[in-house]
């Protein structure tokens, strides 16, 4: 069963990868606005560790793609939260960065 979960990881690397770049952020700047230790950024997006589901789901919220959506639900749901879990407000968050904010 290791081959399963090596492609969840490359996926959810990817992923996390995207988000982060699609913010126009470096992984310093992303560890700082996400609350993430400095070089875990590093190892979540090459696969070496894997978020925990609240982490998770403060990337779900800042996904904006369906491939992001999909591979975050993913590894949701190995750790046995299902999107229904997910239901309520509005996922939407705003982060402030040194030029202004910006809303995800």
């Amino acid at each position: 069963m290791p081959f399963p979960r090596v492609v969840r990881r490359s996926k959810l690397g990817s992923a996390i990868r995207s988000i982060r770049r699609s913010l126009d952020l470096s992984q310093a700047e992303f560890a700082v606005l996400t609350g993430f230790n400095g070089s875990i950024v590093s190892w979540y997006e090459n696969g070496r560790a894997i978020p925990g589901a609240e982490r998770l789901v403060m990337l779900l919220r800042l996904a904006k793609t369906d491939r992001q959506r999909r591979a975050i639900l993913a590894a949701l749901e190995q750790r046995g939260i299902s999107p229904s879990d997910l239901a309520g407000p509005a996922m939407a968050i705003s982060i402030q960065r040194p030029a202004g904010e910006v809303h995800v």
